[in-house]
């Protein structure tokens, strides 16, 4: 069973000035993070269904629990999260679970 980690950003000050450090600067950085089995990112359509609050959810997927704790204690993913001091100036939230997936 894998384990996800998802990321929610809230609406930054400046939309156009927290996308561009994120995919300038911040996804260089998580992606030097060894250990992710997968990472999405879904962009939330501001003019569409969403009501504004949100930015930005970053999915992280790593094999377990444990895998996803080494994958955030090393050097590189501390790097990723001190870095989010930088740019977010929305709000930031973290949570985690094992996948459990669903037939269709």
């Amino acid at each position: 069973m894998s384990h996800r980690m998802v990321i929610v950003y809230g609406a930054p000050e400046d939309p156009a000035a927290f996308r561009r450090y994120y995919e300038d600067h911040h996804v260089p950085l998580a992606r030097a993070m060894a250990g992710l089995t997968r990472w999405d990112l879904v962009w939330l359509d501001r003019g569409g269904d969403g009501d504004g609050r949100y930015a930005l959810v970053a999915e992280l997927t790593a094999e377990s629990a444990e895998a996803m704790d080494r994958v955030l204690a090393t050097p590189e993913g501390r790097a990723a999260r001190d870095d989010l001091e930088r740019f977010v100036t929305g709000t930031v939230d973290f949570l985690r679970g094992d996948v459990e997936e669903v037939a269709l």
